[in-house]
């Protein structure tokens, strides 16, 4: 495992994160500075933001496809990442109260989680392009 995240691969899936991150937070700039309410920008940067990262990974980190079986497991991991993320912050807010450090201390764990159950399960099986 050690090797592996220090792979190209895992390189790119770190790449497609931030700029998935980037999309998701200029279009939740973007739809405020346009007048809309900061739920309807929240939902749309999100899911921007989600498929971006869905089509990069698919695209440019595993380069398969797109299937619907995949994009289904991908939203399973999400939800899965998040229920992680959400476990991490709590236990820090318990240990150390604090919600900052227990982010950050999760999105490490959150991008290794994803990247394994990635490359293992949500893109496996899929047909890879050339």
């Amino acid at each position: 495992m050690r090797a592996d995240i220090f792979s190209k691969k895992f390189i790119v899936y770190l790449l497609v994160g931030v700029f998935s991150a980037a999309v998701d937070l200029g279009v939740f700039q973007w739809l405020i500075c346009l007048g809309y309410s900061v739920n309807i920008a929240l939902f749309s940067s999100f899911i921007s933001g989600l498929c971006v990262n869905y089509v990069g990974h698919a695209s440019f980190t595993f380069k398969v496809k797109f299937s619907w079986v995949s994009f289904v497991k991908y939203l399973f991991v999400v939800v899965l990442n998040y229920l992680l993320a959400f476990c991490v912050v709590w236990v820090c807010i318990f240990v150390w109260n604090s919600p900052f450090f227990g982010k950050l201390v999760s999105l490490p764990v959150v991008a290794l989680s994803g990247y394994h159950i990635g490359k293992r399960w949500i893109f496996a099986a899929d047909v890879r392009l050339s």
